[in-house]
């Protein structure tokens, strides 16, 4: 009997040093969270100040000596991204500039197309008017009927 109410006594303090434990864990975990909060806040007062300090400096304040390499890298930096935004926005140009020649070049090829395809009807027109022993207008090459002045079709003078 002594046996059991000795892993009985075993098995409870077990449990009671096991919560114990796991309690110390939580609250450890919470501290090292605060603790991180913390570091989380002094970056980010950090990076304030420097931004405060590179304006003092961009506005051409005296600042400690030992600042001046860090804030001249800033600024060659700041003239890097400066320098590769403008051929980012050089090379978006170029590609309008493209673009636009490229949209003009088909139009042009589409009147063109247009123009030679009038041409071609009017050139029949004007062949099956003289086949037929009639006149065709001089703009469109539509047959005209005896005595017309004016084409049926776009309405030009034919003397």
């Amino acid at each position: 009997m002594s046996f059991f109410k000795d892993l009985g006594n075993k098995i409870t303090n077990a449990a009671q040093d096991a919560s114990k434990k796991t309690a110390e864990l939580i609250e450890i975990s919470k501290i090292n969270s605060s603790i991180n909060t913390e570091k989380a806040a002094i970056i980010e007062t950090q990076k304030v100040i420097g931004a405060k300090i590179y304006e003092l400096y961009a506005a051409g304040e005296q600042l400690p000596e030992i600042l001046n390499e860090d804030l001249a890298s800033i600024a060659d930096r700041n003239q890097t991204i400066l320098n590769l935004e403008n051929k980012i926005a050089e090379i978006k140009a170029e590609a309008e500039r493209y673009k636009a020649e490229a949209e003009a070049e088909r139009a042009r090829a589409e009147a063109e197309a247009e123009r030679a395809k009038a041409e071609k009807l009017r050139a029949e027109q004007e062949a099956a008017a003289q086949a037929a022993g009639g006149r065709a207008c001089t703009n469109c090459g539509a047959l005209l009927e005896e005595g017309m002045k004016f084409c049926g079709q776009c309405g030009t003078r034919n003397d």
